[in-house]
């Protein structure tokens, strides 16, 4: 497996202002479990790509940078999509069978790092795992696996199944939580973005293995995106449930944002 050494570059003249070699370098001094940092703005154009030294890459250097030029902002603005019902995103976090991806705007920019499959997730294993325990419910069944998934955890407020066609199969809601959105646009975002971001970050998966999970953190719900068989299943969470590990990378590395890369 090839080692890269550090090697950073960038496409697109950096502003002045921001600081983005200081950035990564105090990324990569803060939290040793950082493998790789990217930065790309709205409009595609690649601030800055770095793997840390002497770490073994698992992508090309042509992957990494069609991968940090078009993905980030395309998974970043999918979830943003929800912000009007949701609030703000804090963080996207994706886990693959070989790495984790974290995922933030700041500002103008969308920031992307690189985790070993190591660091501690409690939340998004758990959740994963009682996911693939539910889905070999045999035979198979949208509203069975809906009313099953509302006992996993009681902060589970809704679950939603939709079909590759982007029919929505089983829209479900448990009886004490209020929804966020109204009837007719929960159908309307189940049918559209759960299968548009799962389609986007599954174009990694000959790199980064199999995609295990997506969970996007806003101020008042979390989100977690599966792909169960041919579907798209969406569990949302109140806002309570712990993710301890989002909110640790997202607290430390939006101070640095706020240091670094401000104009």
């Amino acid at each position: 497996m090839k080692v890269k050494r550090g090697r950073s570059w960038s496409k697109q003249r950096v502003d002045p202002r921001l600081d983005v070699e200081k950035f990564i370098e105090e990324a990569f001094k803060t939290d040793r479990r950082v493998r790789y940092v990217g930065i790309v703005d709205s409009q595609f154009h690649v601030l800055a790509s770095r793997m840390r030294e002497n770490t073994a890459s698992i992508t090309s250097d042509s992957t990494d940078r069609n991968f940090v030029q078009i993905m980030p902002p395309i998974i970043v603005e999918a979830a943003e999509k929800l912000q009007p019902f949701f609030g703000r995103v804090q963080a996207i976090t994706v886990r693959y069978e070989k790495v984790i991806l974290v995922f933030y705007r700041m500002e103008g920019y969308v920031v992307v790092f690189s985790f070993e499959t190591e660091v501690a997730t409690p939340f998004m294993i758990r959740t994963t795992e009682a996911f693939l325990r539910l889905s070999t419910l045999s035979p198979f069944d949208a509203n069975r696996f809906a009313e099953e998934s509302l006992k996993f955890d009681n902060k589970l407020g809704s679950i939603g199944v939709i079909s590759n066609e982007n029919r929505v199969l089983v829209s479900r809601t448990r009886e004490t939580y209020t929804p966020t959105l109204p009837h007719h646009e929960g159908i309307m975002y189940l049918s559209l973005i759960p299968p548009m971001v799962l389609d986007a970050v599954e174009k990694l998966q000959p790199f980064l293995g199999k995609l295990h999970v997506l969970v996007a953190r806003y101020d008042r719900h979390v989100v977690a995106f599966y792909r169960l068989r041919d579907m798209a299943v969406v569990w949302t969470f109140e806002p309570e449930i712990g993710t301890p590990f989002m909110a640790e990378i997202t607290d430390t590395f939006r101070r640095l944002s706020k240091q670094y890369l401000s104009t």
